[in-house]
């Protein structure tokens, strides 16, 4: 449905449609930022289970722990709240992600909540916008439609990495033809969940090497290579330690 013009005015007029779809969206957009934010300072907090995952690891960090230790890692879970029927939870993101729990090593549970509730909620807000800028920037109001995706509200919600994936991924495709190399260096967020990327990234090889586009590989590789030597400094045997919980649990 077009928006129409109000030429006594020369603004653009919605229709109810429109308006209608723009006004659920905000509403469930808005319901789902406010229960992330007050949830955590409330104490409940069991709902975010991945970023009780996250905070854990982080606070074995910290400590200079194993990050994979059974024991430990359930200690901390449970007395974070999370639910006794999860059993014992890994951060199965490979090691060079380490480097955005290791922060929330130094901060308590309730306040790491919240601020990762928000940047995650950053997150949804630049990719959505970013590809409403991409695309033209079309109707403003469907623009809505983004903010209210479900999938996005659940990872909110629990707390998912896959929303830095996202951002990664609109980062590529808004810096790809003016600045190649930021662009390959945004990949790095995508490789936070290398497994949704497989058939993205051969493809990606592919049109790079057709293309010659070598300046992104060099900036995924910089991102790389800087991200794996903070994770290494932070947990030398941090490889060693996931392999073996990949192969035990």
């Amino acid at each position: 449905m077009p928006r129409k013009t109000d030429f006594s005015t020369g603004k653009p007029h919605y229709d109810i449609a429109e308006l209608s779809i723009a006004l659920v969206s905000g509403l469930t957009l808005a319901i789902t930022a406010l229960f992330i934010c007050v949830a955590p300072l409330t104490g409940n907090i069991a709902g975010a289970r991945d970023f009780v995952v996250y905070w854990a690891t982080g606070q074995q960090l910290v400590h200079h722990a194993d990050p994979y230790d059974v024991d430990a890692m359930m200690r901390i879970e449970r007395a974070a709240g999370l639910p006794t029927h999860y059993g014992v939870l890994f951060m199965r993101n490979p090691p060079w992600a380490l480097a955005i729990t290791y922060p929330l090593g130094w901060i308590g549970v309730r306040l790491g909540a919240l601020l990762w509730s928000l940047l995650l909620l950053a997150c949804l807000f630049a990719s959505v916008r970013m590809v409403w800028q991409i695309h033209g920037r079309p109707r403003p109001l469907l623009n809505y439609l983004g903010y209210s995706f479900a999938p996005a509200l659940v990872c909110l919600i629990v707390g998912q990495t896959s929303l830095f994936a996202l951002l990664g991924l609109v980062l590529f495709l808004r810096l790809h033809r003016t600045r190649p190399f930021l662009a390959g260096m945004s990949l790095w967020l995508c490789a936070l969940k290398p497994h949704l990327f497989l058939a993205f990234g051969v493809v990606l090889l592919a049109w790079i090497i057709v293309n010659r586009c070598y300046r992104i590989l060099l900036g995924a590789a910089v991102a790389m290579a800087a991200s794996s030597a903070l994770s290494w400094l932070i947990d030398p045997t941090a490889w060693a330690d996931y392999l073996h919980m990949m192969r035990t649990y």
